[in-house]
Order: structure tokens, then C-alpha cells, then sequence
């Protein structure tokens, strides 16, 4: 394990092998920070849990947690984990009744619905119905998801859901 440093903890936390989740242990024991962030998208370790899903990726997720990582720390365009969750993944994915399940960790653990980043307001439950991604919208606004939320244009959410041809999504407002 001498040869991983804090570095690549982020990268690191993205793999979906058996035995990552101790091996993240392993890596912020020695000293790794569980909100360093990659070169690349400025992802902290959390962030990339979220762009992989699958059965070993909940369990980092929890190890990061419980070590201290920020659950709503940004990449460099302003997309936390949950978000980054949403994006990645949607209905007809192989992973999709884990990802429901990892959102609800991530909101039970204190993850914001909606951020504001640069002054710009970001909202998961936006973009899940943008994604038609409709148990995923149930679950945001089962945990108090803004549903009179407008984009910057003044769309509702269910204007919004009727111009991407999302009809279901748009009668759930």
C-alpha cells in the first residue's frame, strides 16, 4: 500500500473493487485527505464515488464519510456528489435502484438538494427531472426538494418536464 499517497485517494475511490473501501481506510490512515481534490475536475474522493455506482462504491462513500469528507464540497463547476449522482446515472441503468439508494445516504448524511455556486443556483431536482429521471424526483421531494423552483429563464419545473416531452414527470407538479 506504500505506494498511494494522498493523491491518488480521489482516483482511487472510484474503483469498484472488493476491498476498496478498506483500502481507503488504509489510505487516509496513513495520512490521505478524504476531500482532496483531482487535477482534473477539481472531484474530491466522494465526488467520484458518485460517478461510479455499484456494489463497492456505497461502502467508500460511507468510509469517506464517516472520515470526514465534506458531502457537499464542489467539483469546479459547482456539482456536488448528489448531483454529480443524478447526472451520471439514470432510469434503464443497470445501477439505477442503487443509485436511489445512494442518494438517500447521501441526503440522510446531510447532502443539499439545491446549491448555489458562483451566484448561480443549482438544483438536483432540476436536474432529475430534466433526466426524466422520475423515482429520483419522488425521492428529492420526499425529502423537501423545492418544487416551485424556476430556472433562470422562470420555467417551473413542470414547464420544464413538458418541453423535454417528460409528461409523467410534469403531473407530478
Amino acid at each position: 500500500m506504500s505506494e498511494w499517497n494522498q493523491d491518488d485517494l480521489s482516483t482511487y475511490s472510484s474503483f469498484g473493487h472488493p476491498g476498496v473501501a478498506e483500502s481507503a481506510i488504509n489510505l487516509i490512515k496513513s495520512g490521505a485527505n478524504p476531500n482532496v481534490k483531482d487535477d482534473e475536475l477539481q472531484s474530491t474522493p466522494l465526488i467520484n464515488t458518485s460517478v461510479t455506482v455499484n456494489e463497492n462504491s456505497l461502502e467508500v462513500a460511507k468510509v469517506l464519510i464517516e472520515y470526514g469528507a465534506d458531502i457537499n464540497e464542489v467539483n469546479m463547476y459547482g456539482d456536488t456528489a448528489l448531483y454529480e449522482l443524478i447526472y451520471h446515472h439514470q432510469p434503464g441503468h443497470f445501477s439505477y435502484n442503487e443509485q436511489l439508494a445512494r442518494a438517500q445516504f447521501l441526503i440522510d448524511n446531510g447532502a443539499k438538494i439545491e446549491t448555489t455556486f458562483n451566484g448561480v443556483y443549482k438544483s438536483s431536482l432540476h436536474l432529475a427531472v430534466y433526466r426524466n429521471a422520475r423515482d429520483m424526483v419522488l425521492l428529492l421531494l420526499k425529502n423537501g426538494a423545492d418544487k416551485m423552483f424556476k430556472n433562470t429563464n422562470g420555467q417551473t419545473l413542470k414547464e420544464i418536464a413538458a418541453a423535454q416531452g417528460h409528461n409523467e414527470i410534469a403531473e407530478l407538479f
